[in-house]
């Protein structure tokens, strides 16, 4: 299993997993996609075995407490402390054999060497516990700004999470 970061020729096999692994009312549009794989490149990972996609992570430098609604595009930050998982997906054929653990790691090894303190994310489609076991917590309470931005991830329930880097 090859881990590489990702280009815009990954884009549709990028979709076709998305597609996969998420209900259509989760699924993000080709441009956007597009656009994050060019504007961040240096924080989108893939697995692969040979030629095909088998798991993803899109991520982005970003700001402890800053949520990024479903759809939106990734904004640049002048002054990150955080690294936003916005995306991860993994093939169901691929399920069990560790490709989530690899793109967190990934993530991990990322922002502490680019200084970051924390890794953040919205949970989707119950997975709050699996996050949990990975050391991230919920958010106690958020602003009205962060509750707005968690509701674009409806009709799922959606909670924000974050973890300290150690």
């Amino acid at each position: 299993m090859e881990l590489r970061a990702l280009t815009p020729a990954d884009l549709t096999a990028l979709l076709d997993l998305q597609g996969q692994c998420y209900p259509a009312a989760l699924n993000e549009s080709a441009a956007v996609m597009g656009k994050r794989l060019e504007g961040f490149a240096s924080t989108c990972w893939g697995a692969f075995s040979g030629q095909h996609m088998q798991a993803y992570l899109l991520t982005y430098p970003s700001l402890l407490g800053k949520i990024s609604a479903l759809g939106a595009d990734f904004s640049s930050c002048v002054k990150p402390d955080a690294l936003y998982l916005h995306d991860m997906a993994v093939s169901s054929a691929s399920r069990g054999a560790g490709l989530a653990a690899k793109l967190l790691l990934q993530a991990e090894l990322y922002a502490r060497h680019h200084q970051l303190s924390y890794l953040t994310l919205v949970a989707v489609q119950g997975a709050e516990g699996y996050w949990q076991k990975q050391g991230f917590v919920a958010a106690a309470s958020l602003t009205a700004t962060q509750q707005r931005q968690l509701a674009s991830y409806l009709p799922e329930t959606a909670f924000y999470m974050h973890k300290a880097i150690q």
